[in-house]
């Protein structure tokens, strides 16, 4: 039995090495920035990156790949394995899952292809992506993979802010139900997770207090976790504290510390920042 094969996006945000070592294959977005068009790169995520995007005042989007990317990628593959699965960021944020099944059912009866819209982005994705990289490096039959990947998704959350209602304003992903209140002249600003896929507010917090306080709260809803990150840009200045408030929930538990790239920077802006929680 060959080898299940994993294919996943950029938003993915996966380091190179990582790719390589668990035989990832990362089919790039291309991102319009200002008037030039530039494809999507893992050294790309870095506060150096959306440093020059605040500065030259440049806005950000994102085009999905052209299907025949993916073909050409699992016709690829197909030649090393009978078994596909290719993983990718929510379908209600980018439509690079319908990319992927345009090529798939070009190759119908050639190989298997499982197309799995993670409802994520960024590295809620990426650590989706390895995982199931590592358990199909187990020799796992393509339909427990599948099933890992699904379950991985079900266990996994992103809890984040962001500074203004404008970055998700110009991303064309707001919506006017999430009732951004205003008081004194400032937005009140609720915690976003995603939600099966979506920018969801969380009004039902206990702590109203500043925003670090309540994405804490949301780690601590946690007792256990099997993973934990703290994924910014640098340029929050919220984020030295939000660190500080992590190391004392995590006491002698790891967590990690991820960049994003310009896929989520095009959705929320230079400035979000949040946490990536996967439960046991």
């Amino acid at each position: 039995m060959s080898q299940v094969r994993i294919v996943t996006d950029s938003s993915a945000e996966l380091d190179p090495s990582v790719a390589v070592e668990l035989g990832i294959t990362v089919i790039p977005l291309d991102i319009c920035r200002g008037a030039d068009t530039i494809t999507d790169d893992p050294c790309f995520c870095s506060g150096d990156f959306f440093h020059q995007v605040v500065k030259n005042r440049e806005h950000l989007c994102v085009r999905p790949p052209a299907a025949q990317r993916f073909e050409t990628a699992y016709r690829r593959l197909s030649h090393e394995t009978s078994d596909i699965v290719s993983l990718h960021l929510s379908s209600a944020m980018n439509p690079t899952v319908s990319a992927a099944c345009q090529a798939r059912d070009q190759l119908l009866g050639r190989v298997d292809i499982r197309v799995i819209d993670t409802r994520f982005v960024s590295h809620a994705l990426g650590y989706i992506v390895t995982q199931t990289a590592k358990t199909a490096a187990r020799g796992a039959s393509l339909d427990d993979v599948v099933k890992y990947a699904r379950d991985l998704i079900s266990r996994t959350y992103y809890a984040f802010a962001v500074p203004t209602p404008e970055a998700l304003k110009n991303s064309g992903i707001y919506q006017e139900t999430y009732n951004f209140g205003v008081n004194g002249g400032r937005h009140i600003l609720p915690l976003l997770t995603l939600e099966d896929g979506v920018i969801t507010p969380q009004f039902q917090m206990r702590s109203r207090g500043p925003i670090v306080d309540r994405l804490t709260e949301f780690v601590t809803e946690f007792t256990e976790w099997e993973h934990l990150s703290l994924v910014h840009t640098s340029l929050n200045p919220e984020v030295k504290a939000f660190r500080e408030r992590l190391s004392e929930v995590a006491n002698s538990k790891q967590f990690t510390e991820h960049v994003y790239g310009p896929v989520w920077g095009s959705i929320v802006g230079p400035q979000a920042m949040g946490a990536v929680i996967v439960a046991p």
